[in-house]
């Protein structure tokens, strides 16, 4: 009886560490598309030039990124128009797991990046 016991209590254990071990991977799968997405948004949003269109790539751990930069608007606020012209550009990043089981919900960040007229 006592070993019976045991081996139940086992494979319960069991199950409750493979599980944990699971959402652990999960996690770190979530971690590094947050971090994808971060990095994309820092590059579109500063270091480029504007280009209204789309940007895509993948990278090798499975991770799929996509840049989507459209005109937002005038920047004026409360129908006053700015002294000189500003242009708004709604930037939005996405990134996404690229296996086979579409595991997680995609990572979507988006800002605003203000630029002088030309």
């Amino acid at each position: 009886m006592a070993l019976a016991l045991l081996a139940v209590g086992l494979g319960v254990l069991m199950r409750g560490l493979i599980g944990g071990l699971g959402h652990t991977s999960a996690a770190e799968r979530d971690s590094r598309a947050l971090a994808l997405a971060e990095s994309k948004l820092a590059e579109f949003a500063t270091l480029r030039p504007i280009e209204v269109g789309t940007a895509t790539g993948t990278l090798a751990g499975g991770l799929t990124w996509r840049v989507d930069i459209q005109p937002h608007g005038d920047a004026g606020l409360f129908g006053v128009k700015p002294a000189a012209t500003i242009r708004t550009y709604s930037i939005q990043v996405s990134v996404a797991h690229g296996d086979a089981a579409g595991r997680g919900r995609p990572v979507v960040l988006e800002t605003l990046r203000l630029e002088a007229g030309r």
